[in-house]
C-alpha cells in the first residue's frame, strides 16, 4: 500500500467520522435510538477507502440498492434491519459492495481487493479482521500504520 494513503487511512479510520460496519462497502442501516428509528450509514473499513478514493478523485460512483433480507449476517443489537446497499461503480459499469473496486485498489497500491497481505506471518486480510474478527477501526488502523508494506 502507499505509504501516503496508509497514513491517511489510518488517520480517517481513527477520525470517527464514518460508523463501522460489516459485510459490505457501505450500507444504510436502521438503529434504534430510545424510541425514534434513525438511518445512518455504516461502512467497512474497505469501505472508508473507497470513499477516500471517490474524495482523491477517483471516478468511481456511489450507488444506494435495497437491501436483501438475510437473516444473522448483522449481530449488533441496535440495528433493526439494512435499509439498502451501495454498490460502487467504474466507468464502465463495473460495480462492487463488498470488495476494493479495481481503480481504489490502484489508486492505493493494494496488492488485492479484499485487503489481504501476510502481516503477522498470517495470510491476513482487513476484510477478515473488520467482518470477523470485529477488530475496531482504531485496530485496523493500528494494522495499517505497522503492516503498510504488505497491503
Amino acid at each position: 500500500m502507499h505509504k501516503h494513503i496508509a497514513l491517511e487511512f489510518s488517520k480517517v479510520l481513527r477520525s470517527g467520522t464514518y460508523k463501522q460496519g460489516q459485510g459490505y462497502l457501505c450500507q444504510v442501516v436502521v438503529v434504534t435510538d430510545t424510541d425514534n428509528e434513525i438511518r445512518e450509514e455504516r461502512h467497512c473499513c474497505l469501505g472508508v477507502l473507497t470513499e477516500m478514493a471517490i474524495k482523491a478523485g477517483v471516478p468511481i460512483e456511489k450507488e444506494k440498492h435495497q437491501a436483501l433480507p438475510v437473516e444473522g449476517i448483522y449481530m449488533f443489537l441496535d440495528v433493526l434491519h439494512v435499509e439498502g446497499i451501495y454498490e460502487f461503480l467504474d466507468e464502465s459499469g463495473c460495480g462492487w459492495n463488498n470488495t476494493l473496486p479495481t481503480l481504489v485498489q490502484e489508486w492505493a497500491g493494494m496488492k488485492n481487493s479484499n485487503g489481504g497481505g501476510c502481516y503477522n506471518n498470517e495470510n491476513n486480510a482487513l476484510w477478515r479482521d473488520n467482518d470477523n474478527s470485529l477488530c475496531t477501526f482504531e485496530q485496523i488502523a493500528d494494522i495499517v500504520d505497522t503492516h503498510w508494506q504488505e497491503l
